[in-house]
């Protein structure tokens, strides 16, 4: 009802995995869960990392992010999504606290973004992702494969 009333919405945590189901994607448990103050997350239109602080044991399924949502944080550790922000409506979403200020470089600059966003609606109309989504499990898999490779 809020998403069709066209009113700013800012999920946080379970609030993003909310806005997500509303929107048509789909959730699933993770193995381990993400938890405590030091879980990374890249914001893939600057490329930044930074330190978050998290407690939940599901996540949105990146390939499940319906049109009008793009992908917008990723966990660095298993690539998992950690925000959507949705340019078809005024509203977007991350899976961490950006409330805790956790890292040296904290993302409270994403309470910024939303007051922009209740100013103009069409804030994130033109939003990309420019960066490139790697999780290190994938990378130093793929490293360690070509290292033993190269070593024979």
């Amino acid at each position: 009802k809020l998403l069709d009333k066209n009113i700013p919405i800012f999920g946080i945590c379970l609030g993003h995995q909310l806005l997500a189901l509303a929107k048509g994607a789909s959730t699933f448990k993770l193995k381990y869960g993400h938890r405590g103050a030091n879980q990374p997350v890249k914001h893939l239109s600057t490329g930044r990392v930074y330190i978050s602080s998290q407690n939940h044991g599901y996540a949105v399924d990146n390939n499940s992010i319906p049109k009008g949502g793009i992908l917008s944080f990723v966990n660095t550790s298993d690539g998992s999504c950690e925000g959507i922000t949705y340019t078809d409506t005024p509203a977007f979403s991350v899976q961490f606290h950006p409330e805790a200020n956790s890292g040296p470089l904290d993302t409270s600059f994403l309470f910024d973004e939303f007051v922009n966003l209740i100013n103009d609606h069409s804030y994130f109309k033109n939003f990309k992702a420019t960066t490139e989504r790697v999780d290190a499990i994938s990378y130093f898999a793929s490293t360690i494969k070509n290292t033993k490779q190269n070593r024979f």
